[in-house]
C-alpha cells in the first residue's frame, strides 16, 4: 500500500556481483543479478564488491523500471591485516565515484578488483576519508575472517569510537546473543564453515562484538552473498539470504540511510531480532485531509498522512492546530470536549463550534460551499468521507464511499460517523483536565477494555433481574397482606351460611348443589360422545379416492392393472363401510346412554329436587322471602374465599423463597460490580511500566460520583448538604463499604418505618416521599472505583499524589497513560505546552516511538524534541507567512528543506541554535 513518509525495507547491503574475482559463477549478467535480488523479495540493495566499482552501473541499469533500489558501495580492503570495510554512497553516484574513491584511499587502479588490492590508510583513515565523501563507512563481518578481531584491542576500540562509524555487521547470532556454551559456539561455527574454527579466533570473534555492543554501535547482518551454503565463493543464491530491515524514507537516499543508523532502536531490525517485517499496518489510520473554500483558505489544501508518526509544525497563526478542529469537525467528536467542560472550568466544546460552523457574527470559519475530504484506511480498505453544503456547523450532505476492486469510490451504508472510524484526540487543555479530575479516566480505561462491554451488560441485566425480583415480592407481599381480610370475609360467609341452616332450607340447597355437580360430570360424556360420532362423519364424508382409468395405460398392460386395482377398491368399499356402522353405532351409543340415563333412579330423584327447589323458590318469593339465592351466592363466595386462603397460604411460603432469590441475584450483582474492579486493575496493571507514574484503583471510594448519583435517584439536586454528606461519609468510611451501603439503606428503612434517626426532618421527610423503585436503586447504588494517579518527582524516591503536582507533572502523568496503551489514531494538539524540555525528552519522545509502532500519532507540536527525537515518519510544516493556511513542505527528517524549516521554526533558526550549542560547550 502507497503512503508517504518512511516505511520499512527488506535491505542487502553486502552484495557481489562476478566484479569480484571471488564469484564463481562469471557468466550471471546484471539482469540475472538483480532478478535474483526480486526474487528475495529485496527492497534496498548494496554492490560492494572487492575494491571495484565495475559492475555498478550496469547493476543500476538493470534495476531500472523496477521496485529495487540499489546503493553503489564497494569492500575496502584496509592496510591493517585485510581488514574488510563496506563503503556506501549515494544513490545517483556511479562506478567512476567509486573508483576515484579507491584512489583517493591509496588503491591503484591496475590492482582494482586483483588479490593484491588493499588501501594504504588504516581503517580510521578510510572511515574518515569516506565521511568527507558524504559516505557511510560499515565494518564487514567483525566476528568472521577479515572482520575487525584481527586488528589490536586498542585499534579496534578507537575505531569504534569513532563518530562516524555508527554500525557493524555481525554474522554469527550466538555472538549477539551471548550465553551459548563452548560445546554449541564450536559445532555451530564447524557446521557452518564445513572445518572446525581454533577458540582462540572464535574468542577474538566473540570479544569484537561485545565491544560493539558496549560501544551501542547499531548491528547489522547482510548476506555476502556466498555461492552455496558455507561456500567461501561468492554466487546468486546467497543474495538475500541474510538481511536487515531498516525505515528510511519512501524515496530512498544515504541520507535516509543514515538517520536510521542513527536511531537503531526504531529503525533497524537484523534478522536476529525479526526475520518477518517488523511493522504491519494499523487497523486505523488517517491516509489525508482536503480542505477547499474555508475563511481559512482559498487554494484547496491537501495534507498526507503516514501511518506511523505524523508531525504537523507551524509558527503562531499558521493554522497547525486548525487541521485537527477540522477532523473533529467532520466526525462531530465532542463528548470528550463536553467531559472536559463538566469536570473542570474550559470551555473548549464552545471553542470547537465557534470554529467549525458556517461564518457569522465573526465566528465559524465555513461557508456554505465548503468541502472537507477525508480519507481514511480502515482494515486495510480505503474510504473517503467527504463533508458539503454546510448549514451552522453541520454537514446536510455527509457521505462515506468505498474504494472498490476497480480503484473507484463507490457509496458506503453507515450508520455513525463515529463508530464507522474510531479515533482518540486530546488537547492540551483536555489533558490538563483529566488530569486534574483524575476520576474521569474511568470511562477511558473502560473503553479500552475488550471484556468491559460484556461485563458492565451483564451489569445491567443483573440490575434488572434485581428489579423485576423486587417487583415481583412486593406484589406478592401485597397479596399476603390480604391474608386477615380474606379470614374476616370466611367468617362473615360461615356466620351468613349457618343463619340459613337455622331456616331448614340448607339440605334442599345442598342436595340440589350436589345433583347440579353430577349432571355437569354426565353432560360432559354427552357431549364427548357426540362430538367423535361428528368426527367420524366428516371423516367419512372426506374419505374419497379418485378412481384410476385404465385407459391411460398401454393396452398390453390394460388388463394387468385393472386385476392390481380391483382389490384395493374392494378393500377401500370395506373401510367405508366400516365408517359407516362406526358411525351408527356412536350414534346408538348416545341414544342408549341418554335412555337409560332418564329412565334411572338418579335422573327421578334430580327432577324430583330441581322441582322441589324450583317449587320451595317460588313459595319464599310469594312471601318475600329470597334468601335461597343469598344462601346460593353465600356459598359460591366462600369457595371461592377458601381458595383465595389457600393460594396465600402457598404465597407465603413461595415469598420466602423469592427473598432467598432476591438476595442471590443482589450477591451475583456485588460480584460482577467487583470483577468491574478487578478488569480495570489488570488493564492498568499490563499497560504501565513507567518507574515514574502509577495508577491505582480505589475500589468503591469515589465519594463525589457517590453523592451526586444519590441525589439523581431521590431527585433532589440540591439542599440537605449536610445530611448527604454524612451518607457519604458513612459510606466510603473503613474498608467494607457494601456493608457502609447496607447500614446505610437500613438507616432509610427506619425513617420511612418513622424510628428515630440521626438525620434532619427535612431530609427524612425526602426519604418518605421516595417510592419503593427508588428504594431499590439506592440498594444497589455503590460508590464508583477512585482514580488515584501519583507520580515520581525527579530525583526522589516516593511517589505523591497528583493532586500535590505541578501543571507540568501532572500533564506528564496524563500523557503518559494516554500513550500507554490503545490502537486507534492517536491525534495530539500540543501537549508539551505545559512540560519544561527534560519532560518532552524523557516522556513523550520515548514514549511517541514506542506507541507508533502500534496506532498511528498525528501531532501538532511547536518543540523540536518531538519531531526530531520522537523520529517522525512525516513532517507537515504549515506556512507562518501566508494569511491563509497552507502547507509550506512536508516530508521526512532527512530532507533538506525539512530540516531546514525545524531548525528555523523551533529553533530560532541555525545561527541561533549553534550559539546556544557554543554556550553549552557541548
Amino acid at each position: 500500500m502507497s503512503y508517504k513518509g518512511a516505511r520499512w525495507y527488506k535491505t542487502d547491503l553486502h552484495l557481489h556481483t562476478p566484479a569480484s574475482k571471488c564469484f564463481k559463477d562469471r557468466d550471471v549478467t546484471a539482469e540475472q543479478w538483480v532478478n535474483r535480488c526480486l526474487e528475495q523479495q529485496l527492497d534496498v540493495v548494496a554492490v560492494t564488491d572487492h575494491n571495484s566499482g565495475e559492475w555498478i552501473d550496469e547493476i543500476k541499469k538493470a534495476a531500472e523500471g523496477t521496485k529495487l533500489v540499489v546503493f553503489p558501495g564497494v569492500e575496502v580492503t584496509c592496510s591493517e591485516s585485510k581488514v574488510h570495510i563496506l563503503i556506501l554512497f549515494d544513490i545517483e553516484k556511479s562506478r567512476q565515484d567509486i573508483e576515484d574513491f579507491l584512489i583517493k584511499i591509496k588503491i591503484d587502479r591496475d590492482y582494482f578488483a586483483t588479490a593484491e588490492a588493499n588501501s594504504e590508510l588504516s581503517t580510521i583513515q578510510i572511515v574518515e576519508e569516506a565521511a568527507r565523501e558524504g559516505a557511510i563507512a560499515i565494518p564487514a563481518h567483525i566476528d568472521e575472517f577479515n572482520g575487525l578481531s584481527v586488528i589490536a584491542f586498542n585499534n579496534r576500540d578507537n575505531l569504534l569510537k569513532n563518530e562516524h562509524v555508527n554500525s557493524v555487521q555481525v554474522v554469527h547470532e550466538m555472538f549477539y546473543n551471548q550465553g551459548k556454551t563452548k560445546d554449541y559456539i564450536e559445532e555451530t561455527l564447524r557446521n557452518y564453515y564445513n572445518k572446525d574454527i581454533s577458540e582462540q579466533l572464535y574468542k577474538e570473534w566473540k570479544i569484537t562484538v561485545n565491544q560493539a555492543l558496549e560501544k551501542k554501535k547499531t548491528i547489522l547482518t547482510f548476506s555476502d552473498n556466498p555461492h552455496k551454503q558455507g561456500d567461501s565463493k561468492h554466487g546468486l543464491w546467497g543474495i538475500g539470504q541474510r538481511f536487515t530491515w531498516i525505515k528510511m524514507n519512501e524515496e530512498v537516499n544515504i541520507e535516509s540511510l543514515k538517520q536510521a543508523l542513527f536511531l537503531p532502536d526504531h529503525r533497524i531490525r537484523n534478522d536476529f531480532d525479526s526475520k518477518l517485517n517488523p511493522y504491519s499496518l494499523p487497523d486505523y489510520w488517517f491516509k489525508k485531509i482536503k480542505i477547499k473554500n474555508t475563511l481559512l483558505n482559498k487554494d484547496e489544501i491537501e495534507i498526507d498522512f503516514n501511518p506511523q508518526m505524523n508531525s504537523i509544525i507551524g509558527g503562531r497563526g499558521s493554522g497547525k492546530s486548525s487541521i485537527l478542529r477540522f477532523i473533529r469537525g467532520v466526525f462531530q467528536k465532542i463528548e470528550d470536549l463536553e467531559l472536559a467542560d463538566i469536570i473542570g472550568s474550559s470551555n473548549l466544546k464552545k471553542e470547537q463550534e465557534n470554529f467549525f460552523k458556517v461564518s457569522s457574527n465573526n465566528r465559524g470559519i465555513l461557508l456554505k460551499d465548503s468541502i472537507i475530504e477525508i480519507e481514511v484506511n480502515k482494515y486495510g480498505t480505503d474510504y473517503k468521507i467527504v463533508a458539503k453544503n454546510f448549514k451552522s456547523g453541520e454537514p446536510k450532505d455527509l457521505k462515506v464511499l468505498k474504494k472498490d476492486t476497480k480503484d473507484q469510490y463507490v457509496s458506503e451504508e453507515t450508520t455513525s460517523l463515529k463508530d464507522f472510524f474510531k479515533y482518540d484526540i486530546y488537547s492540551q487543555k483536555q489533558i490538563y483536565e483529566i488530569a486534574s479530575h483524575p476520576n474521569s479516566l474511568r470511562d477511558r480505561i473502560d473503553s479500552s477494555i475488550v471484556e468491559m462491554e460484556e461485563l458492565n451488560n451483564n451489569l445491567k441485566k443483573k440490575k434488572n433481574e434485581y428489579l423485576e425480583q423486587s417487583t415481583k415480592i412486593r406484589s406478592l407481599a401485597f397479596r399476603i397482606s390480604q391474608n386477615a381480610k380474606v379470614n374476616s370475609d370466611i367468617r362473615d360467609k360461615k356466620e351468613q351460611i349457618n343463619s340459613f341452616k337455622e331456616s331448614g332450607f340448607e339440605e334442599l340447597v345442598q342436595m340440589y348443589k350436589t345433583f347440579n355437580k353430577e349432571n355437569e360430570i354426565l353432560k360432559t360424556l354427552y357431549e364427548t360422545l357426540k362430538e367423535k360420532k361428528e368426527e367420524i362423519t366428516n371423516l367419512r364424508s372426506n374419505f374419497i379416492i379418485q378412481e384410476i382409468e385404465t385407459q391411460n395405460f398401454q393396452l398390453s398392460y390394460q388388463s394387468e392393472i385393472k386385476k392390481i386395482l380391483g382389490p384395493v377398491y374392494d378393500g377401500y368399499e370395506v373401510i367405508q363401510s366400516i365408517l359407516q356402522d362406526a358411525e351408527t353405532r356412536l350414534s346408538n351409543l348416545n341414544e342408549d346412554f341418554t335412555k337409560s340415563l332418564i329412565e334411572s333412579a338418579w335422573y327421578k330423584d334430580k327432577k324430583e329436587n330441581v322441582e322441589d327447589f324450583k317449587h320451595t323458590k317460588e313459595e319464599l318469593a310469594e312471601k318475600g322471602i329470597d334468601d335461597l339465592d343469598k344462601l346460593e351466592v353465600a356459598t359460591n363466595e366462600l369457595i371461592k374465599l377458601e381458595k383465595e386462603l389457600k393460594a396465600i397460604e402457598f404465597f407465603e411460603e413461595d415469598l420466602k423463597n423469592q427473598y432467598t432469590r432476591r438476595n442471590e441475584i443482589y450477591s451475583e450483582y456485588v460480584q460482577l460490580r467487583k470483577e468491574v474492579t478487578a478488569l480495570r486493575k489488570e488493564f492498568l496493571n499490563e499497560i504501565l511500566n513507567d518507574e515514574n507514574i502509577q495508577i491505582d484503583i480505589k475500589n468503591f471510594r469515589d465519594r463525589n460520583q457517590y453523592i451526586k448519583r444519590f441525589r439523581e435517584i431521590i431527585q433532589k439536586e440540591t439542599g440537605y448538604n449536610d445530611d448527604i454528606n454524612k451518607i457519604g461519609d458513612k459510606c466510603i468510611n473503613g474498608k467494607d463499604v457494601i456493608k457502609n451501603q447496607q447500614k446505610i439503606i437500613e438507616d432509610l428503612i427506619n425513617i420511612r418505618n418513622n424510628n428515630l434517626s440521626e438525620y434532619g426532618g427535612h431530609f427524612e421527610n425526602a426519604i418518605k416521599d421516595l417510592n419503593e423503585e427508588q428504594l431499590d436503586e439506592l440498594i444497589l447504588h455503590f460508590p464508583e472505583d477512585e482514580i488515584a494517579v501519583k507520580y515520581k518527582p525527579n530525583d526522589s524516591s516516593s511517589f505523591q499524589l497528583l493532586s500535590n503536582a505541578s501543571a507540568g507533572q501532572k500533564t506528564s502523568a496524563i500523557l503518559t497513560f494516554l500513550l500507554s496503551y490503545g490502537n486507534v489514531p492517536l491525534l495530539l494538539d500540543q501537549p508539551e505546552d505545559d512540560l519544561d524540555n527534560h519532560l518532552i525528552y524523557e516522556l513523550i519522545v520515548d514514549r511517541l516511538k514506542v506507541v507508533k509502532g502500534n496506532r498511528q500519532i498525528i501531532v501538532v507540536t511547536h518543540n523540536a524534541n518531538i519531531p526530531v527525537n520522537g523520529d517522525t515518519e512525516w513532517l507537515i510544516a504549515m506556512d507562518s507567512k501566508s494569511k491563509d493556511i497552507k502547507v509550506m513542505c512536508n516530508g521526512t527528517i532527512e530532507e533538506y528543506d525539512i530540516k531546514t524549516e525545524i531548525c528555523d521554526v523551533m529553533e530560532g533558526g541555525e545561527k541561533a541554535f549553534k550559539l546556544r550549542s557554543k554556550r553549552y560547550n557541548l
